[in-house]
């Protein structure tokens, strides 16, 4: 029911066909992007005319061409050189930095921000990360342009920021966890690696902000709810998969594809103990229509995986293949935090 009585509304996409491929390749990014479009739609055409919530709406979807058309001119292919990361011949191992990068990456799902002040730098470790996503994930990933300082888009894979003379990039917060995955900030100038909260945690964020963000629009208020701690975490965890694929990958030459095929053996190892993992939880829990019977403990056990940052990264891994499984190991954090503070009462 909207002021101009019951009505139902759609919106269609419209495109040549010979576009059909790239629009595909991008399909996700139209959905998560326009189920968010929809939701504020729904609620204007209740508050105002018509016309004045598709003036609205005509906003949003410029803010999504602006993205497609960064895609369109900085975007990454299915496959990336292997002469443009930190694998290429003559590049000698970057220490800790990379290794941290890569972690945090992989822990979150594969989405990465890189800040920096020359495109260059940037490029290379946007095209090192997106060598970890999948062929389709890079096809939603950017590089950085130098004299084009583009903005933070949500829900981009891997993004190049470049930042302003002073050296400062804003990051909208909000922006940042509305996203379907939590991120890894990457700063190649200061060589600084940070990451927002855990899936489980960043899962229940995405969901009170996007639930604030509709009621603020329907009650006509001003939405200026923010984290009031610093959201964005140094990373520091114990892991041994990233240490031990980056020193053996050095080792190799840098000819005939060797590296490339040894880096492609490292994510289908992740992928192989993803699905390992996937598998026990569907057997121990009847395909998620039970309670899970082992703890995460008993599961590092079975995978062999005695480190928090290996357990995580497999983790995150199996998300990324079967969407729902962090959350079904590790449970809503706001339970969790129920039950710690119903059990301090007893006390």
């Amino acid at each position: 029911m909207t002021k101009a009585g019951i009505s139902v509304h759609s919106l269609a996409v419209v495109l040549p066909s010979q576009e059909l491929k790239a629009y595909l390749a991008v399909q996700s990014l139209f959905d998560l992007w326009f189920k968010r479009i929809v939701s504020h739609l729904r609620v204007l055409l209740e508050l105002e005319s018509r016309e004045n919530a598709l003036n609205t709406l005509s906003i949003y979807i410029q803010e999504f061409l602006s993205m497609l058309s960064t895609l369109q001119e900085a975007g990454l292919s299915e496959t990336v050189n292997l002469a443009d990361t930190f694998f290429a011949p003559g590049l000698g191992p970057e220490g800790m930095f990379l290794k941290r990068a890569i972690t945090s990456h992989l822990l979150t799902c594969g989405h990465s921000i890189v800040l920096g002040r020359e495109a260059s730098e940037i490029n290379v470790m946007v095209a090192t990360l997106a060598l970890l996503n999948t062929p389709s994930e890079r096809k939603r990933c950017r590089y950085a342009i130098q004299d084009k300082p583009w903005p933070y888009h949500h829900d981009l894979c891997i993004q190049g920021i470049i930042k302003d003379k002073d050296g400062q990039t804003w990051l909208p917060i909000k922006e940042v966890l509305c996203s379907q995955f939590p991120s890894t900030v990457i700063d190649v100038s200061t060589r600084d690696v940070k990451q927002s909260p855990p899936f489980n945690d960043h899962v229940c964020r995405r969901h009170d902000l996007l639930t604030q963000e509709i009621m603020c629009l329907a009650q006509e208020k001003e939405d200026n709810y923010y984290p009031t701690r610093e959201i964005f975490q140094s990373v520091d965890v114990a892991e041994s998969l990233v240490h031990t694929f980056l020193t053996e990958v050095y080792q190799l030459p840098a000819i005939c594809g060797v590296r490339d095929a040894f880096i492609r053996q490292f994510i289908r190892s992740l992928e192989s103990k993803a699905l390992t993992l996937i598998k026990i939880v569907e057997m121990e829990s009847n395909c998620g229509r039970q309670p899970l019977k082992s703890n995460i403990k008993k599961l590092k056990q079975d995978l062999g995986l005695s480190l928090d940052g290996d357990f995580r990264i497999v983790l995150a891994t199996a998300e990324r293949l079967k969407p729902g499984m962090y959350m079904f190991i590790t449970g809503d954090p706001k339970v969790q935090n129920k039950h710690v503070a119903e059990n301090l009462d007893t006390f």
